[in-house]
């Protein structure tokens, strides 16, 4: 993965959210975004997936230029899971998945079933593949959502804090469940606050405080950090 930014500037309503961020990775798999809350960690994650507009600067992903590319097709070949889980409430978490695949790929309902039964035994959610969101846990939730994202076989996958609303047990299936897409040789970019996971998954970190990217190095990097604003942040 390649991730060029040049002076990005993000604003709503006349306030600087991400305030002039300059980063350039190349030769990297996964990339793990950290900093304190409000700091734009999720801004910037949506500005990459094109989730939104950004005012000026210019980013590159991969040598893909974002602000002239194709959205549509872009968004076609990225995959995005929120801090929620966001799967329709009235379907099962089987049909949630093969509704992507048949309406946004439109893949045959045979195919999808198939292509669903499959990842759903790979991430251990087959026995729940028949219930309703309300009927699982959190953790099985997200866990159904990264298995939503990678049925559309995403070239990038970007993940929001996932196991930000979960307790410490939840957190853990979900964390597995992400090592699995790094076995897998999928290329990610994650907001978290687990600093450990950090440590363990990413190849490549950016930290970001008050709207700026204050520092970014490869991860085996970050204990020598010269950034007392880091330092600061990885003790806490």
């Amino acid at each position: 993965m390649k991730l060029k930014i040049n002076n990005l500037v993000k604003k709503y309503d006349n306030k600087i959210i991400l305030d002039n961020i300059n980063v350039d990775i190349e030769n990297t798999k996964v990339i793990g975004i950290i900093g304190k809350s409000g700091c734009g960690k999720s801004t910037l994650l949506r500005q990459l997936a094109t989730l939104e507009d950004f005012d000026s600067g210019e980013i590159k992903i991969n040598d893909i230029e974002l602000s002239t590319v194709d959205k549509k097709k872009y968004r076609l070949e990225i995959g995005y899971v929120f801090q929620e889980h966001s799967l329709f409430p009235h379907l099962s978490v089987e049909d949630n998945i093969k509704l992507i695949l048949e309406k946004v790929k439109k893949v045959s309902k045979e195919e999808s079933k198939i292509i669903v039964q499959n990842l759903l035994n790979e991430f251990s959610l087959s026995d729940i593949s028949k219930k309703l969101p309300a009927k699982i846990s959190g953790g099985q939730a997200q866990r159904a959502s990264i298995v939503r994202a990678l049925s559309l076989n995403p070239k990038l996958l970007f993940l929001d804090e996932p196991t930000s609303a979960l307790d410490p047990l939840l957190t853990k299936e979900v964390l597995e469940s992400i090592k699995k897409l790094k076995e897998k040789g999928m290329e990610f970019i994650f907001v978290t606050h687990e600093m450990a996971f950090l440590k363990e998954i990413a190849d490549y970190y950016v930290f970001m405080d008050e709207g700026q990217i204050i520092e970014s190095g490869k991860i085996e990097n970050l204990k020598e950090s010269n950034s007392d604003k880091l330092k600061k942040f990885i003790d806490i």
